[in-house]
């Protein structure tokens, strides 16, 4: 059958689903030549793994409006699709027989609808409905449906939250009214309300992880109250995070390893690290993530957790954007970074079919304990104890209006408003980022008896800080266009100063400029500063060399550092809008009129008349 404009139709339906990701799960039709006991028949031939989980009581025929919900083992879905079909036009003609088929493992990015220990219980212990359709055991009715109701619904279901809760109308209510007449069937005593087949659920192993429910459940006030009641029972360390390695990984002895260096190079302190015993990896792995170790986007599983490595973010930084909205609950923007990594790693130069995902973490503190408790128990104390040193060496007085958003794998940058009224910039450094620390005050010292105009004033130095004035950063352009011509020489003459002297800036870039004003700039950002006085290697080189990359590789200590091997144009080049030997030599008078020409010629007429203010 063929019904004019149905191609367009079925497009603006995808669009539509697109926009509203709630419309895009694509439910299954019995074929137009079938019924339902055809296909219950069918699938029982084929021995297939499947259980009607709810509403079953009237099969074969179904409400008008209604769907079935199933549940069908993984190696047999594709016996089921075969017997289907599926889309959006089918639910625009008004079939009527629709199957909602859940997967006892999830698809790629999916929470499992049930924890896949339960569904498979479920499936084994299913049970022939009169009308050939297999059904859940009492038992698993029960429990199953108090689990839907309670997990995948919430509110919704119309379960009182509490049993003071229960109004006449609730009583009516299909769940309530089910789950009754099983409970009293089976001689239960439990109450029909959230809070009380909750803890009923918890009492008999049916309750889910708390990762679960906060990926699983809906957001509305029960789910806030589930998370909040987890939450008071646990202990809350900023930035601690739990990063568990699978069982496939350890085919490479040096993977537990690789992760814990990953983690030290973003910023993590790592406070222990374990091997789980192989004996009690898949009971971890049932009460952790749902009890889904399924292969995910992959085609190969990394199987269960197989070791856990504890770390500490001191300086956590929230996501943003789409990682926020793919991740609502992650707490830390570096653990999905170091997680990217690990698994980049792993997965380089396998086939497809061969690359699985070896690392899986917690996604804010609470959770890393939790996670603890169950992978870990015996390291809580001492990780807690190890946490609370090292946040106490970074909480300092006085009160932070802003910290900067960068990365900060070394230290951060923050304003803070001292109890005199004065603001000041504070530059913390990590724990076990001491080396950079010293250097940096070292090179603040040595510096400004050079050129004290181009070096900001140090004013107070702690154990793993260091404070400085504010200086106000006057072009809002954050250096994206030519500073002004007396600042540009004061810096690159002071750089040269420092170069003659045998000091190197790795780190000499134009975003680490502060320009306050026409003859105001000062340099910041000397982790990456190093004394070389003496070196036979300065005497080959001169500072011009340096700024265009010619100096390759620097000698220091066992491992070479690398410069950078940028030119001087392609760093420096919009921001000077001369040649470096004119920013270096020329008077003032020559370097304005260079400028309107090297720089017009290079960026453009418009460019440089948006800066005109800043040149003249």
């Amino acid at each position: 059958m063929f019904v004019r404009g149905m191609p367009v139709l079925k497009k603006r339906i995808k669009r539509l689903a697109r926009a509203n990701p709630l419309k895009r799960i694509r439910r299954r039709y019995v074929r137009w030549n079938s019924s339902l006991p055809e296909l219950f028949s069918e699938l029982n031939d084929l021995h297939c793994r499947y259980a009607v989980l709810r509403w079953f009581e009237t099969l074969p025929s179904v409400e008008k409006g209604e769907d079935i919900d199933m549940l069908v083992g993984n190696e047999h879905l594709q016996a089921l699709g075969g017997r289907l079909s599926y889309g959006y036009i089918e639910r625009l003609l008004g079939r009527k027989l629709k199957l909602d088929v859940k997967s006892a493992y999830p698809p790629a990015k999916k929470v499992a609808y049930y924890p896949p220990h339960l569904a498979s219980k479920i499936l084994d212990n299913a049970i022939v409905h009169s009308s050939g359709a297999r059904i859940p055991c009492p038992e698993d009715h029960f429990f199953s449906l108090a689990f839907h109701a309670l997990y995948h619904k919430g509110l919704s279901s119309g379960v009182p939250m509490t049993a003071s809760d229960a109004s006449p109308s609730a009583l009516q209510n299909k769940y309530v009214r089910t789950l009754s007449a099983l409970a009293e069937k089976l001689g239960y005593e439990v109450a029909i309300s959230l809070e009380d087949l909750d803890k009923f659920l918890g009492e008999n192993g049916w309750r889910p992880s708390l990762d679960y429910i906060e990926k699983a459940s809906p957001r509305d006030a029960w789910r806030s109250k589930l998370i909040d009641q987890e939450h008071s029972e646990l202990p809350h360390v900023p930035g601690l995070a739990v990063f568990l390695i699978r069982e496939e990984a350890l085919v490479n002895p040096n993977s537990v390893d690789f992760a814990n260096s990953v983690l030290e190079r973003e910023g993590f302190c790592v406070l222990a690290a374990k091997v789980i015993e192989p004996e009690i990896r898949a009971s971890i792995a049932s009460e952790l993530r749902g009890g889904d170790w399924g292969t995910g986007p992959n085609k190969k599983s990394g199987g269960v957790p197989a070791a856990i490595i504890v770390a500490l973010d001191v300086f956590p930084r929230k996501p943003t954007g789409r990682l926020l909205r793919k991740q609502p609950d992650l707490e830390n923007i570096l653990i999905a970074s170091c997680k990217s990594q690990i698994r980049a790693w792993w997965n380089q130069g396998l086939s497809e079919s061969e690359r699985c995902n070896i690392v899986h973490s917690s996604d804010h503190c609470r959770q890393a304990i939790a996670y603890i408790r169950v992978a870990a128990p015996e390291l809580e104390g001492e990780v807690l104890s190890k946490a609370e040193e090292l946040l106490k060496k970074v909480r300092l007085p006085g009160e932070v209006v802003k910290q900067f958003k960068q990365k900060g794998r070394r230290s951060i940058v923050e304003f803070v408003l001292q109890g005199d009224g004065q603001t000041v910039v504070r530059k913390i450094f990590r724990p076990g980022r001491e080396e950079y620390f010293t250097r940096e005050v070292d090179a603040l010292k040595s510096l400004s008896e050079i050129n004290p105009d181009i070096v900001p004033e140090v004013l107070e130095i702690g154990q793993n800080y260091f404070t400085m004035p504010y200086y106000k950063q006057k072009l809002t352009q954050r250096l994206k266009f030519p500073i002004p011509v007396p600042a540009m020489k004061k810096v690159f003459v002071g750089a040269n100063q420092f170069f003659e002297r045998g000091y190197l800036m790795f780190d000499f870039r134009p975003q680490n400029l502060i320009v306050s004003g026409r003859n105001d700039v000062k340099i910041i950002d000397y982790e990456k500063f190093y004394n070389y006085s003496g070196h036979e290697l300065l005497k080959k080189y001169s500072f011009s060399d340096f700024m265009n990359g010619k100096i390759s590789r620097v000698p220091f200590g066992e491992n070479p550092l690398a410069v950078d091997g940028r030119k001087y144009y392609q760093a420096w080049g919009r921001v000077t809008a001369v040649p470096l030997s004119s920013a270096l030599n020329d008077p003032l008078y020559l370097v304005y009129l260079k400028r309107w020409t090297y720089g017009y010629y290079i960026f453009g007429k418009s460019l440089l008349m948006k800066t005109a203010k800043w040149t003249k």
